[in-house]
């Protein structure tokens, strides 16, 4: 058993710059062709996680004694409910076409009191680029009768140093079965990276997906990836669904184009078959990522309140309780800080947080980690 060991740590200090076998080079750094890759082995990916702690680790050290501390990142999902709330995008339907413009003047003002709260990170909504309906050219044309709309708005996400990035909607499915549905979603995610383009947002800029569970599904899903430009593919990461494709999967589309992995809380906890730790599955996610482009995860808490309809005729009040995997209002404290404590070691990475309150949720957290975990909370931006 202990040579075995020694073999199997020899092979991981070999493999280190690249923990799972892939296509080389990956979609963020140019087109490639297949790796014949096998299924994945859990007890090597549990080895080499332990490894790339223990080099962080290190890493962290050595950061600590030269004074310098990386800080966490937060981030909100689209929507704002700080100043009474706040429009995001232009959603004008019917005879009324939405346009970008519009959309990036509402930007403009939620980068601002983004910037006042200082706050890292945000999601910006799909329906800031009215993709739906419009072929590249017009959404090309959009884009360059905004350009100087785009420079602003890009140039105050820069100063203030606030990461955006985009989630496609559901509706979004590249390893569909459907062509069609698949070549929606292709376009999609293309005009998104010619927003993010238009915005100068670097490699952090990125674009999230949903992963197909199915193995055959994954291959499709990743022959589709590949054959994208190299300016929409360097874009695009995967998430773990709540239902459907585990974490294995998204390694595994990993495996096969190279696609980093953004780490879902909530949809970890619902979906989970492989039975992995939470320190180990998020080192795996976090060993996705490339070298120079931060790592982001989705962080959540799991709505426990119930909803009361009212009383409606002889009928008195009606409790109807929370569904599995519905997030709630705002985030718990204590779960978050689990969540640190198993990342303790890892590479630091962006946190956006998943909550119904949206940016009132993440000054609350701050509040929170504030009065239990001051010291931490130092550390988070």
């Amino acid at each position: 058993m202990l040579r075995a060991a020694k073999h199997r740590s020899a092979e991981w200090e070999r493999r280190m710059a690249h923990p799972f076998p892939r296509s080389d080079p990956s979609p963020h750094s140019g087109s490639g062709c297949h790796a014949e890759t096998g299924d994945l082995d859990i007890i090597e990916l549990m080895f080499y996680t332990r490894s790339c702690k223990d080099h962080s680790r290190m890493d962290r050290a050595h950061d600590d004694e030269g004074g310098s501390r990386l800080q966490l990142r937060l981030g909100v999902a689209v929507k704002i409910m700080g100043r009474g709330g706040m429009r995001v995008a232009d959603e004008r339907r019917g005879m009324h076409t939405p346009h970008l413009s519009l959309s990036l003047l509402m930007l403009r003002d939620v980068l601002l009191y983004l910037a006042s709260q200082q706050v890292g990170c945000y999601r910006l909504p799909d329906a800031v680029l009215p993709v739906r309906n419009m072929d590249l050219a017009r959404i090309a044309q959009q884009l360059a009768a905004c350009r100087a709309l785009l420079a602003e708005v890009g140039g105050l996400a820069q100063r203030h140093a606030i990461r955006l990035t985009i989630h496609s909607g559901m509706h979004v499915v590249v390893g569909s079965r459907d062509a069609a549905v698949a070549q929606r979603g292709l376009h999609e995610v293309t005009a998104l990276a010619m927003l993010l383009d238009a915005l100068g947002c670097g490699p952090e800029g990125v674009i999230v997906v949903h992963v197909p569970a199915a193995q055959q599904a994954l291959e499709v899903c990743a022959d589709r990836i590949l054959s994208l430009p190299s300016m929409v593919r360097r874009r695009i990461v995967s998430e773990i669904g709540e239902h459907g494709a585990s974490l294995a999967a998204a390694l595994r589309l990993y495996q096969l184009c190279g696609v980093p992995v953004v780490f879902d809380t909530l949809h970890f906890q619902h979906n989970n078959p492989e039975r992995l730790p939470l320190a180990v599955a998020l080192g795996l996610a976090l060993a996705t990522w490339p070298a120079d482009i931060r790592p982001k995860i989705h962080f959540s808490s799991q709505r426990t309140e119930a909803h009361l309809r009212g009383a409606q005729g002889d009928r008195g009040n009606h409790v109807i309780a929370p569904r599995a995997g519905q997030h709630a209002d705002y985030i718990n404290p204590f779960e978050f800080l689990a969540l640190l404590d198993a990342a303790r070691g890892l590479p630091p990475f962006d946190i956006m947080l998943e909550a119904k309150a949206a940016d009132l949720a993440l000054l609350r957290l701050r509040a929170d980690l504030a009065q239990h975990a001051p010291v931490i909370a130092e550390e988070i931006r």
